[in-house]
C-alpha cells in the first residue's frame, strides 16, 4: 500500500496501516510550492559515507540490504554497492522538489480510530508529503588490478573534493580524472532515479546534461509535480498518550556496528559467487569442498542476520542482536567486521588457476607507445626500445613494426653492397596528429620517435581487440594495456597497431626524411564524421 496523507505508519516494520483521517481533510490539504534544487557529491569509502550522502538511517539501510523491501533510486544503489568490489565510487545526488501537501492544522482522526488494533496501526501517521524527484549518479572506477586500488582512491581524493554536483561535472574535470586513471581503472556511470530518465547516455556527456537538466525529467511526471519523495510523520501520541513512541538510543548506536558486519558477510558472499562464475578451469574436489564449506558458513550466519532484521523492534534494546552477533563470532574471540573479507582473500590465494600447469606457458608482445610493460605481477619488461620499420616512400622492404632495443647490436660488414640490394630500417615517429580523439587534449609527442617495450607475460593467449575499451568480462582475460589503433598515413602501407594512450616518445622532435609517421586510424562514418578506433591488449 502507498503512503498517503492521513494513513498510519508502523516505523519499526516500515509498513503502512489504515486511513484514520476524514476524506475531506486528506483531499483538501494545505499546498505549498517548494521549487528548490540541491546537489552534492562524495567519494564513498564506508557504509556511513553512503548513509550520510543518501540520508538513510541505519534500520532502513539494513532492511534494504537484507532484501526486506525495495526502494527506487537510492535503494537500488545501496544494493548495487554491495555487489561491487575492487572499485571506488563517486556518488552524486541531485534532488528537485516541486510541491508539498500537508494536513491542515485543525485536521483530527475519526472518532473510532482508537478501537483498531494498535500493533496494526503503528504509532505514527502521514502528516505531509513532499513531491519531486531524486537522482543518484554513481561514477565507479573499477581497478584493473586489486593492487592499484589504494592508488586509485588517493588519485580521486586529491583530484576531486566534496562539493556540488554541478562543480563535479564542469567541463573537463571528469575527463581529466578518467585520463589519469585510464591505465589502472575503467570508469562506469550508472543512474538510479525515482523518475523515468529518457534518452540519457551512460557517459560523462550524458551525466553532465542530466545533472543540469534533471528538473525537466521530474516535470514530465504527474502533471509536473513528480513523485512522492519525502514524508513527514506525525505522532499519534498527540491524540492518545498510549501511542507514545520512544526509540531506543542504545540499539540505534549498536546498529552501526551491526551493519558493518552485515556488509562483511554480503560482500564476501558476493565475491565468492563472482569469482566462481569467472574461474576459467574446473575445480578439484578439494577446492570445491573448501569453497562449499566457506559459502555454507556465510549463508548460515546471514540467515541469522536477516531473521534479526525482520523482527527488529526499534523501541527495544540491543539484546535483539545477540543471536546474530554470536553467529558472526563463530565461537572465536574475533567479532570485528572485515574478518570474512580477509578469509576470502586467503582462500582465493590458495586456489590458483592450475599454477603448476600455467607456469609452463608464456607469451611475448610489444607494448607500443610505452617503454614499460604494464599489466600485473606476471608481466615483465624484457627491454625498452624504439619503434622502427622500412623507410617511407619505398616500394620494397617489410611493412611490420619492430621494437629495437635502445642500444642494438650492429654487425659491420667490410663488403660494399649494391644500393639496389639494400633493405633499410628507419625510425618511426608520431605524425602531426592533427586529427585526434577529444580525450587527448594536450599531446606533446608530435614528430617525436615512438617508444616501445618488449614484454613477457606468464599467460598462454594474447589478443589485441580493436574497437574495444575493455577485455571480455568472462573467461579470465586480463588487461595488459589499452589505447587507440594507429598506422602510417594513407600514402604508405604499414601495420595497424594498438598504441598506448600515453603516447610516450623521445624528448626531441625531428623531421627525418626516411621515417614513417604514426597517426590515429579512423573510420569515416555515414554522416562524414571521423570515428577513432579504441583498442585493448588482453591476455589469459
Amino acid at each position: 500500500l502507498p503512503m498517503l496523507l492521513g494513513r498510519t505508519f508502523h516505523v519499526g516494520e516500515h509498513t503502512v496501516g489504515v486511513d484514520i483521517f476524514p476524506l475531506n481533510d486528506t483531499e483538501h490539504p494545505r499546498l505549498k510550492q517548494e521549487n528548490f534544487y540541491r546537489s552534492s557529491y562524495k567519494t564513498i569509502e564506508t557504509s556511513s559515507d553512503v548513509q550520510e550522502t543518501l540520508e538513510v538511517n541505519g534500520d532502513l539501510s539494513l532492511n534494504i540490504k537484507a532484501g526486506m523491501f525495495a526502494i527506487s533510486g537510492f535503494g537500488s544503489y545501496i544494493k548495487s554497492a554491495i555487489r561491487s568490489e575492487n572499485s571506488v565510487d563517486i556518488l552524486t545526488k541531485v534532488s528537485y522538489r516541486t510541491i508539498s501537501k500537508t494536513l491542515n492544522h485543525d485536521a483530527k482522526p475519526i472518532a473510532q480510530w482508537r478501537t483498531l488494533d494498535k500493533s496494526y496501526l503503528g504509532k505514527h501517521y502521514i502528516k505531509s508529503i513532499l513531491y519531486g524527484g531524486d537522482l543518484i549518479a554513481c561514477i565507479r572506477f573499477k581497478a584493473k588490478n586489486a593492487e592499484d586500488l589504494q592508488d586509485i582512491r588517493a588519485t580521486i581524493k586529491t583530484s576531486i573534493a566534496t562539493g556540488r554536483a554541478l562543480d563535479l561535472v564542469g567541463e573537463g574535470k571528469l575527463e581529466t580524472l578518467d585520463q589519469k586513471l585510464r591505465k589502472k581503472a575503467t570508469m562506469e556511470i550508472d543512474y538510479f532515479a525515482t523518475v523515468p530518465l529518457e534518452g540519457v547516455a551512460n557517459n560523462i556527456k550524458g551525466l553532465r546534461a542530466l545533472v543540469r537538466d534533471f528538473e525537466e525529467h521530474v516535470k514530465k511526471v504527474n502533471n509536473g509535480d513528480g513523485v512522492p519523495v519525502e514524508v513527514e510523520l506525525g505522532d499519534l501520541s498527540i491524540y492518545d498518550r498510549g501511542f507514545e513512541y520512544l526509540k531506543n538510543t542504545e540499539l540505534e548506536t549498536e546498529l552501526t556496528f551491526f551493519e558493518e558486519k552485515l556488509d562483511d558477510l554480503l560482500s564476501s558472499k558476493n565475491r565468492i559467487k563472482n569469482w566462481v562464475e569467472n574461474f576459467p578451469d574446473p575445480f578439484t574436489k578439494e577446492q570445491e569442498e573448501k569453497i562449499s564449506e566457506f559459502s555454507e558458513r556465510i549463508s548460515k550466519i546471514l540467515r541469522k542476520f536477516i531473521a534479526t532484521i525482520a523482527n527488529l523492534d526499534l523501541e527495544k534494546g540491543s539484546s535483539q542482536l545477540d543471536d546474530a552477533n554470536a553467529a558472526f563470532k563463530e565461537n572465536s574471540k574475533n567479532d570485528m567486521p572485515g574478518k570474512f573479507r580477509r578469509e576470502v582473500n586467503k582462500l582465493l590465494q590458495k586456489i590458483t588457476t592450475k599454477s603448476d600447469y600455467s607456469d609452463k606457458y608464456s607469451s611475448t608482445y610489444v607494448h607500443f607507445g610505452s617503454s614499460n610493460c604494464t599489466g600485473d605481477k606476471k608481466t615483465v619488461t624484457i627491454h625498452p626500445g624504439y619503434v622502427a620499420s622500412s623507410p617511407r616512400n619505398q616500394l620494397g622492404g617489410g611493412f611490420n613494426y619492430l621494437c629495437m632495443p635502445q642500444k642494438p647490436v650492429k654487425k659491420i660488414s667490410g663488403d660494399d653492397p649494391k644500393v639496389g640490394n639494400l633493405s633499410l630500417i628507419a625510425g618511426v615517429k608520431y605524425g602531426l596528429l592533427e586529427t585526434k580523439p577529444k580525450s587527448l587534449i594536450d599531446i606533446k609527442s608530435v614528430l617525436r620517435g615512438v617508444k616501445c617495450a618488449v614484454c613477457l607475460v606468464e599467460r598462454q593467449a594474447l589478443v589485441t581487440f580493436p574497437g574495444e575499451e575493455e577485455c571480455p568480462e568472462k573467461g579470465g582475460w586480463k588487461t595488459q594495456y589499452s589505447g587507440y589503433m594507429m598506422a602510417a598515413t594513407d600514402l604508405e602501407r604499414s601495420e595497424t597497431v594498438c598504441v598506448d594512450l600515453t603516447l610516450e616518445s623521445n624528448q626531441d622532435n625531428y623531421m627525418g626524411i626516411h621515417d614513417q609517421s604514426l597517426n590515429f586510424a579512423v573510420v569515416k562514418q555515414a554522416d562524414g564524421s571521423l570515428g577513432f578506433i579504441p583498442c585493448v591488449v588482453c591476455s589469459k
